[in-house]
């Protein structure tokens, strides 16, 4: 029987490197993990692992993702950003085609303004909505992150 905190290690690893990389440099990252108690679970032994890690909540409601993050990350040095929630802003139905098209207009904006990776912590369907919906966007991706056993 598998535990319900059972994860890729080679994947927990690999975000572990990259928001404890020395040099610190964007890029736009997913982490795919469709459990959401092995979700918290994982954010949280990173956030633990690493002092400077901000959890920004994405609410639903909101068009614009690349804003919000902004406004919601404190200034500072960070390890890096998780931007978490994303899944149910796309749920809710809210202007989601704004939502899509503003992603898809915004990995400049992101590289401009946050030095550090960023992190996006989704489920596996919110992952694949993603690629087809918001391909420019997808394509900006560094790393996809499987979690999920």
């Amino acid at each position: 029987m598998r535990s319900k905190f059972q994860y890729n290690i080679q994947a927990y690893d690999d975000l572990h490197a990259l928001v404890g990389k020395r040099k610190k440099t964007f890029s736009l990252n997913i982490a795919v993990c469709s459990e959401s108690g092995l979700r918290d679970f994982t954010m949280q032994q990173l956030e633990t692992a690493h002092e400077q890690v901000e959890l920004v909540p994405f609410w639903p409601y909101d068009s614009n993702v690349f804003e919000h993050v902004r406004q919601s990350t404190p200034p500072g040095p960070h390890d890096a950003v998780f931007v978490s929630g994303l899944g149910d802003a796309i749920a809710s139905g809210y202007e989601t085609q704004a939502l899509f098209d503003t992603l898809n207009l915004s990995p400049d904006h992101w590289k401009a303004w946050f030095p550090y990776p960023v992190i996006f912590w989704v489920s596996d369907h919110t992952a694949s909505i993603l690629r087809e919906q918001a391909k420019d966007f997808w394509e900006w991706l560094e790393g996809v992150y499987r979690l999920d056993c």
